[in-house]
Order: C-alpha cells, then structure tokens, then sequence
C-alpha cells in the first residue's frame, strides 16, 4: 500500500475522484470532514444482512431438528397424549436459537467488517502521519498507483507495508523541498497557543516574576468576551459581581471562594491571576482545557475592570 500526502483537501478530494474513478482503492486522511467525501465513498456491500438471515434460518432449523430428533425418535415421551411431533411446542425454541445465532453473527460480523480488534495500523508508523488530525491530508491507496499520484500532486509518497515497517519503511519523496501545507483559518481573535513563544502572553511571566501590564490589546469585544466566560465560568463561586456571594459558596464549608473584589487580589500582578486560571489555585482546578489564551487575558480584563467598577463610592457621581 502507499500513503501519499497533498497540500490540501481540494487536492485530496480530487485525487481520491480520480482514482477511484480509474479502479483504484482510496481512502483519505484529514484533520476536519471534507464536504464532498461522502460523494467519493462506495456503496457498502450489503454482504452482513444476507449473512445474518442465513444464521438466523440455520439456527432455528438446527433447534427444530434437535427438538424433533430428541422428542420423536432418540426418547419419545407421551405427554397429554400429545403426538411425539408436535411442531407448535418447538416453536419457542426454534424462534430463540435463530436469534441467537443471528445476533452472534452481527458481532462477529461487524467487528469482522471493520477489521477489529486492530491495535495498532501501518499508517501509524509513517513519519508525520500523526499530523492528520492536525493541518495533513494523505491519501492510502494501492501501490501500483504511485505513477498516477505524482501525476496528482502528491508531494511525498511512503510505501507501508509490514516488509517495510520491519526495516524502517521505503520512503519515495521527491527530490525537491515541499512546503508544509498551511494550516486552517483559525477563527477571529483566536491566538494559536502553539505559536505563542512570548511567555508575557502564554504564561504571563516577565523575568523572574509575573507582568504586571496585560500584555494583548484591551478593547471592547475583548471585554466582552470576557464578561460572557466570567459569567459561565467563575461566577458560580464567586459571584456576578466576584464578591463571592453566592449559593455555591455558602455551601462549600472547607474553604469559601475568596471575594476578587479584595485589596489584596486588587494588588495582584495581572499575570499571577492569568497563571491563577491557566493552572488553577488553591482548591480551584485549572480552567486551561476551557479557555484558551486569549480567552484567559479577556476574563482578567474584565475582572480588572469589574473591580474599578465595584470599587467607585456609591456616592460619587457618574463621570462626565
């Protein structure tokens, strides 16, 4: 088999047409669904339900014959004055063992469809593949087609097979450096945490302390980006406000959430309540899996301008 990778899926998907189109196996490999692959795919064989109705018909003649056979010719018993054969007395039985037989036939057959239990693929052992769920798309096929995917655009072909996962693979790359293939638009205002090595920005450190300066432009849709995770994920324990009154806190009787409304949390560098939500503090876990980067900054934003806001004297009149 060959694994050839391509640029893009627009190269992918037509690649995959044309093979497929010229007799030839082809099954793709992207990080997202590709709009017109379900067009590309065969027609499955319809071989399980011809399959399970001949185990459901053999299973229920075989319990029928072995009712028969025991009850009128091996031990023949006279019940009621029943005859030996009665066929409405069988046909519980008959009925159970065809089900039987049919559903065993379904799970040996599907996990037989699927090639299942596999533990591991040839595929996996290709140096990269492990980019498919990420910004790669490759193609598997047969190998007499490597002439046909050069012609396509492929611009690395890796035979795999288990000879050549034995002695490390055969690797037919072209003999000219290929670009990576670009990764997918991220969305709007999305910071890729990959790509961050400014640690101000992905770990809030400065030197050998925490900045004190949010180090990404604050505007408005950032705030209120910031309100909307705030309110989803922080004001459960702390409150709307972040003065910490709330139902959930009065009743977590080891520790009370603090109130974020605090002189002491107020004199807190930006970057210790960045590294607070990104790594967690206290008893409160790590929120890193729900907000990403720039959604962190976005919830110590608005929690810095909640707590200029909080702390205007009631007093004082609207700014003018």
């Amino acid at each position: 088999m060959l694994l050839a990778e391509f640029d893009g899926p627009d190269e992918l998907l037509h690649a995959a047409r044309e093979l497929r189109e010229k007799g030839y196996p082809a099954e793709t490999y992207s990080p997202f669904a590709l709009e017109s692959e379900e067009e590309l795919e065969a027609p499955p064989r319809p071989w399980l339900p011809w399959l399970v109705g001949i185990a459901f018909v053999l299973g229920a003649v075989t319990a029928y014959l072995v009712q028969w056979y025991v009850a009128a010719r091996d031990y023949p018993l006279d019940v009621g004055g029943k005859p030996p054969h009665s066929p409405l007395a069988f046909v519980p039985i008959t009925f159970e063992m065809g089900i039987l037989a049919a559903a065993l036939t379904t799970v040996v057959g599907l996990l037989a469809g699927m090639r299942l239990p596999r533990l591991s693929r040839p595929e996996f052992e290709v140096e990269g593949f492990e980019d498919a769920s990420v910004d790669r798309f490759f193609l598997a096929t047969h190998e007499r087609a490597s002439a046909t995917l050069w012609l396509l655009g492929a611009k690395r072909i890796v035979a795999f097979t288990l000879l050549a996962l034995l002695v490390g693979g055969c690797d037919l790359q072209r003999m000219t450096d290929q670009h990576r293939p670009g990764v997918r638009t991220p969305p709007a205002r999305a910071i890729p945490t990959n790509e961050i090595v400014d640690p101000r920005i992905a770990e809030g450190l400065e030197g050998d302390g925490f900045v004190r300066e949010i180090p990404i432009p604050v505007t408005r849709p950032l705030l209120e980006r910031g309100r909307d995770r705030f309110e989803v994920f922080c004001a459960a324990c702390h409150g709307v406000l972040g003065n910490g009154d709330t139902v959930v806190a009065d009743r977590m009787a080891l520790r009370r959430p603090r109130s974020l409304l605090e002189e002491e949390v107020r004199k807190e560098p930006v970057g210790e309540l960045y590294s607070a939500i990104a790594h967690g503090y206290g008893l409160m876990t790590s929120y890193a899996a729900q907000l990403p980067v720039e959604d962190r900054w976005a919830v110590v934003a608005y929690l810095r301008a909640l707590q200029v806001s909080q702390s205007v004297p009631a007093d004082r009149g609207a700014p003018r």
